[in-house]
């Protein structure tokens, strides 16, 4: 499997919010748009898939700013919206495998961390407690 490298960009250009995946080598530029911004970055150990936070969906004027997790192919294609709630998700980490994203999120009431199949399947809260959990890491072999 060949390997390429890409940089993400998010830019406001004409009162538009855009997210870019750009090939390191110039050769193609992809879109990853919609209404809304996108920030927060996490490619897939196999370098294949692109999580990251945006509000596409946009945030209505009487709400908070709500981003949720969204994840596409480095080509602009198969994007979808990976976790949909009222508040707030951040913090991505992807597992060493790529099947599964960790991620902090505000859904109960103060920040705990959960962890999705890079699917949508099997959400679970790895913390329940009341103390404010962030920025999870996977151990190398993920299992620990």
């Amino acid at each position: 499997m060949r390997r390429f490298g890409f940089l993400f960009i998010a830019c406001l250009a004409a009162g538009t919010p855009a997210a870019t995946a750009v090939a390191a080598s110039h050769e193609k530029a992809s879109p990853l748009h919609g209404p809304g911004s996108a920030t927060h970055p996490a490619v897939s150990p196999d370098g294949l898939r692109l999580a990251f936070l945006s509000n596409f969906e946009g945030t209505a004027v009487d709400k908070p700013i709500n981003f949720e997790i969204y994840i596409g192919d480095l080509e602009g294609e198969d994007l979808f919206r990976l976790t949909e709630n009222d508040v707030f998700d951040a913090d991505i980490a992807w597992s060493p495998d790529g099947k599964q994203i960790a991620f902090k999120t505000y859904r109960d009431g103060n920040d705990e961390i959960y962890v999705v199949g890079a699917d949508g399947s099997g959400l679970r809260n790895l913390t329940r407690h009341e103390g404010s959990d962030s920025q999870p890491h996977w151990s190398p072999d993920g299992e620990t």
